[in-house]
């Protein structure tokens, strides 16, 4: 698999469009959404794409609110059926994997426990890829207090990030996560501030906790107490 030199982003919005209703062996694309149905005849959903070596995708399973639904469990396999990565849920499962090859890819909806699991109900899921920029590169980008971005940067060797916020009213959080046992974010480092303007991080990889990459988010802290719209323009750079 080629190295990672490249840093991914994404922004998650919370209003989904183009939902389609699907089940059985369907086909879910890029920026997509989907909806299905896990039942105890059909425990495991499958949802087949084409990708290519060293896309990062965000899978996100959401259940519905009917109270029989709990667990949700996603499951990324390669064409050979073999298990690139799997995350269990509560509510919702969160899959964020690097994809090994050029070909096609099937992302399994289900339940903890399969087929020997209880959980049924109703599901969306939203599959997206984050898009790159070159190492050294700033990207600059604009979001409100409403979006939630992501940067998913390799953790082979230390790197540097810088965070500057260009203009704008709102100022977003930035912590760095791992995936952890669930495919919830474990957070290890945060930074914040109402008045922070630009801040630099360096980070070496913790060898007793060895992960192939970093969730870096951006997004409203649960300290700003502003309910009216803001935005911010920012700039980023990672470096190694």
């Amino acid at each position: 698999m080629k190295r990672w030199w490249m840093l991914a982003a994404i922004v998650l919005t919370l209003a989904m469009a183009g939902t389609v209703l699907a089940q059985g062996d369907t086909s879910i694309a890029y920026g997509e959404t989907v909806e299905g149905e896990v039942t105890d005849s059909q425990f495991e959903v499958p949802f087949v794409f084409t990708g290519s070596e060293g896309d990062v995708i965000h899978a996100r399973m959401v259940v519905d609110d009917s109270g029989e639904f709990y667990e949700p469990s996603l499951i990324l396999l390669d064409a050979d059926n073999s298990v690139v990565a799997s995350y269990d849920g509560w509510y919702e499962a969160t899959l964020l994997a690097a994809l090994p090859a050029d070909g096609e890819y099937t992302l399994l909806a289900s339940r903890v426990g399969g087929r020997t699991g209880t959980d049924t109900g109703n599901f969306t899921l939203t599959l997206d890829l984050l898009s790159g920029i070159r190492v050294g590169e700033p990207v600059e980008g604009e979001m409100t207090n409403q979006d939630v971005v992501l940067y998913a940067v390799p953790a082979d060797a230390p790197f540097t990030l810088e965070f500057e916020r260009v203009s704008g009213d709102f100022a977003p959080e930035l912590t760095i996560n791992i995936m952890g046992e669930f495919g919830e974010f474990e957070v290890i480092g945060t930074a914040y501030g109402q008045t922070v303007r630009k801040l630099t991080l360096e980070v070496e990889p913790d060898p007793e906790r060895a992960v192939d990459f970093y969730v870096i988010q951006l997004a409203q802290s649960q300290w700003d107490w502003n309910f009216d719209l803001a935005s911010a323009q920012y700039r980023l750079t990672f470096t190694q």
